[in-house]
């Protein structure tokens, strides 16, 4: 009994602050006074200078930046290195897709008692230890490259029809092999995530704390245009960084024959986690210094309005000390699993995250394999389309409810909108380059104008069936007679030689068998040069001008989402309810997102690298197969969230009194008793109860609240 009064009499404190009554909320010292906290600082240093820059647009400003560092290290250096790190320690598409779905699996597993223990603790204390694992997580990412040898590429030799290109080596140079690698770019992935969903819970809920109603989507698509920066930034640098040798700090490059052209070619993909760690420990020691509330926000929160899903759950949710202790823990879980808005937005938000995530990781090489680019240039491709695509979506996403003053119904319209935009140019994903003759892939060997036959690739031929060749390393070479071969071995090359001096000289192979019996284009010389032969392309510009539209259309929606997300719930369960989103998002939706798409890309590879009859990463994807499958994805799944959107519109009941909001009454303004409030928390338990989450004699005690006691938590409309 001693322990219910406790807990009673914290929640009424804190329900008092929200309310605005008292200016701020309370913080616990040890003598059990409650102190208003408005003032920031470190500890008993709170000098009156900074004291000036304490409230609500700081704040954002360091969120923000919070964000930034996030996006740039989740979703941009990590997703522009994928090839890099496909190469260097010989992952497969999906072997490397499990080190993006790891975040997703932190953050699944912490949501839960981040948010619904966080938002009652001091939010900035929260995110600043957050930020400083985010900031711990980069550093163990980049590893890897400091306990491990020098990268090796085959050389000439291998490249070569001279019989000995089956010498076999380990996947890499360590014990454990290409797994402990895999584990330790996990465990730093899964880190991050921790950093990740504190932001974006109790982030959220610190702004919505201390910012006026309608202005919480502005700030929100700030914060999250902030957060598109991140991976737009981290695609950019990524590519720069790529175009760096992976060991330039422990080699001379001057003396490295390997061109950045090169298929076998690595960058320097531990760059940009190493700059993100030192950004994110840097970012904690700044957030942590902030007050449990702004001076401000007491008076932001005067008139706010309640938006809630009008099934009265509110009515119990609304109950002094509930929400506070672990026992409640299932109440509140089914108030929020009953409530069919939310639940739809949930649906929405999973399959958006499935295509939202694939794209994120794999569309760096989507454009490298379709369009023949480079791993570095196809990086910053998608950093140019990102940066303004994403950001301005989520800035529009902000900026259109705060303007019209969308309440929840006119926001999901919003979003129905913009994702069924998005939905219109997916047909871009089948424009391509003209695939060039290649022996063996599409073009038969000697006779090169003549089709293979779909799933018919084979690369050995008379012309090189002694030479003894492997897919273990690829060095395309593009023949005298126009046909680009898989390495100089397949080509049945026995020589090479070099024409220019320094960074103009040339490689060519010579005494190409293969080339020699190519009949029909009856060439003089059986001589090829290093690298891919040229193509005509005219798709790419178009390909990301649509990209652009996609990618605005489809991240505009989410910033109204999380919006509605924190408005159709009961206020005092706002964090929990961005936990229990999460959790859907991220199991059913980040983490199996870049692993089926993994699978979809795999599904379209024609030739696997061969490490010793273990196999590596994909060398040739059909590029027709690939466009198909990525369309096929991406609209089901598109579909499939807008439906979710539209039934959401149709679900949404708003409280009585205005279409879609209704102002929240003070204790002395209410019209309702406290029998007819009681009322409606005992139907309610009485739901409960038949589905075993309340006991008999928690119903008696339902019944009996008051209604001024049930008023005092209302101010804080979400």
């Amino acid at each position: 009994m001693e322990n219910e009064t406790s807990n009673s009499a914290a929640f009424e404190n804190y329900a008092i602050a929200e309310n605005g009554d008292v200016g701020s909320y309370g913080t616990n010292h040890d003598d059990g006074a409650t102190d208003v906290d408005t003032q920031c600082g470190y500890g008993d240093c709170k000098p009156a200078c900074l004291q000036k820059c304490h409230n609500t647009k700081t704040a954002l400003v360091v969120l923000s930046i919070f964000a930034i560092i996030q996006g740039f290290v989740v979703n941009g250096i990590n997703n522009s290195n994928t090839t890099s790190m496909e190469r260097r320690f010989g992952f497969s598409s999906l072997e490397v897709s499990f080190i993006s779905a790891s975040y997703d699996i932190s953050a699944g597993l912490f949501v839960i008692p981040i948010g619904y223990y966080g938002r009652l603790g001091h939010k900035p204390r929260w995110l600043a230890t957050a930020c400083l694992i985010m900031g711990v997580g980069s550093c163990v990412m980049f590893l890897p490259h400091f306990i491990t040898g020098p990268y090796e590429f085959s050389q000439d030799a291998g490249n070569l029809c001279s019989g000995n290109s089956t010498l076999c080596s380990t996947r890499t140079d360590i014990p454990g092999g290409m797994y402990l690698h895999l584990a330790i770019l996990v465990t730093g992935q899964f880190l991050h995530g921790i950093g990740g969903t504190t932001l974006y819970t109790l982030g959220i809920i610190w702004l919505d704390d201390n910012v006026k109603l309608h202005q919480l989507p502005l700030y929100v698509g700030i914060m999250e245009g902030c957060s598109a920066l991140g991976p737009a930034i981290g695609f950019v640098l990524g590519g720069l960084f790529l175009d760096f040798y992976v060991d330039f700090d422990i080699i001379d490059t001057n003396k490295l024959t390997l061109a950045n052209t090169d298929p076998r070619w690595v960058g320097a993909w531990w760059i940009g986690f190493m700059l993100s760690g030192i950004l994110a420990i840097l970012c904690s020691l700044v957030v942590y210094c902030f007050g449990w509330e702004m001076p401000e926000a007491a008076e932001n929160r005067k008139g706010r309005i309640s938006q809630v899903h009008n099934d009265g759950s509110e009515k119990l949710a609304m109950k002094p000390g509930f929400g506070m202790t672990l026992k409640d823990l299932p109440k509140c879980t089914w108030l929020l699993l009953k409530n069919p808005t939310f639940m739809l937005l949930n649906l929405a938000g999973i399959t958006a995250m499935l295509l939202v995530m694939a794209y994120a990781t794999f569309m760096p090489k989507f454009v490298q394999n379709q369009f023949q680019q480079t791993a570095s240039w196809s990086a910053l491709l998608t950093g140019f389309v990102a940066i303004p695509g994403i950001a301005g979506g989520q800035l529009m996403g902000g900026i259109i409810p705060a303007k019209m003053k969308l309440k929840v119904r006119g926001m999901i319209i919003l979003s129905v909108v913009s994702f069924a935009i998005c939905l219109l140019p997916m047909p871009v994903f089948f424009a391509r380059c003209s695939p060039t003759s290649s022996a063996g892939i599409n073009a038969f060997y000697g006779n090169s104008t003549i089709p293979l036959p779909e799933g018919n690739v084979n690369l050995t031929a008379p012309c090189n069936s002694g030479c003894d060749c492997s897919t273990k390393t690829r060095e395309p070479i593009c023949g005298a007679d126009g046909v680009e071969y898989f390495s100089g071995c397949y080509a049945g090359c026995g020589g090479i030689s070099y024409t220019g001096t320094g960074d103009a000289q040339t490689k060519n192979f010579t005494n190409c068998a293969c080339i020699a019996q190519n009949v029909a284009r009856k060439v003089a010389s059986t001589r090829a040069e290093q690298g891919r032969c040229p193509t005509n392309c005219d798709y790419l510009i178009p390909f990301l001008l649509l990209m652009f539209i996609i990618s605005f259309a489809m991240i505009l929606p989410l910033t109204p989402l999380v919006t509605v997300t924190l408005r159709v719930v009961p206020e005092n369960l706002r964090g929990y309810a961005l936990a229990v989103q999460w959790v859907f998002m991220r199991f059913f939706g980040s983490f199996p997102g870049p692993i089926i798409f993994g699978l979809v890309l795999d599904s379209s590879c024609i030739v696997w690298q061969d490490r010793c009859g273990e196999r590596g990463s994909c060398w040739y994807y059909d590029s027709f197969r690939m466009g198909w499958t990525v369309f096929a994805f991406s609209i089901a799944t598109g579909i499939a969230s807008l439906i979710f959107m539209a039934l959401a519109v149709y679900a949404y009941k708003p409280p009585p009194g205005e279409q879609d909001g209704v102002m929240i009454e003070s204790s002395s303004q209410s019209k309702k008793t406290g029998m007819e409030i009681g009322d409606d928390a005992q139907t309610f338990d009485n739901d409960m109860k038949d589905t075993d989450f309340v006991n008999n004699s928690e119903k008696g005690d339902d019944s009996s609240v008051k209604g001024e006691d049930n008023m005092v938590f209302s101010s804080t409309s979400l």
